[in-house]
């Protein structure tokens, strides 16, 4: 009998996985349009709505996470006006539009590559959210952790 020896390379995790046990707050809003996991979302037009921000940014709420009841009807995400998750503060995977090490700052893209994370506005593209912070490194592209508070 043969044993395995040696592991491909294998994924930190995924756009709007969340990392851990730790404490969190994970909110349910009605999707506003079509939201991918791990994407930010900022306040629809009511008070139970999020939607992906626009070109004028937006009151961010939090991103949009995997859960396994969600997946079961979209493998990316939730459908305009079905129930999603939200996670306000906790620790969550996302995906960056350039390379961040732990402890940069984050924001979130409302124009160009909208849903992604970086680490600076890039010229009035990206809004701050306040007090998160990237907790690992990633590659233009990557996956990184995000800890919102």
């Amino acid at each position: 009998m043969s044993v395995q020896t040696s592991y491909g390379a294998m994924q930190v995790g995924f756009a709007g996985q969340l990392a851990d046990l730790n404490p969190k707050e994970i909110v349910s809003y009605i999707a506003e349009g079509d939201i991918n996991f791990g994407t930010p979302c900022v306040r629809g037009t009511a008070e139970d709505q999020v939607k992906l921000p626009t070109a004028t940014g937006g009151d961010f709420v939090g991103v949009a996470c995997y859960t396994n009841a969600s997946y079961a009807e979209n493998e990316n995400g939730y459908a305009s006006t079905e129930v999603l998750s939200v996670i306000r503060s906790g620790y969550v995977f996302v995906k960056v539009e350039q390379a961040v090490t732990a402890g940069d700052s984050v924001f979130f893209v409302h124009t160009g590559n909208v849903g992604q994370f970086r680490k600076d506005a890039n010229t009035d593209k990206a809004d701050a959210i306040t007090g998160a912070t990237f907790e690992t490194a990633a590659a233009a592209g990557g996956i990184a952790l995000v800890r919102l508070v």
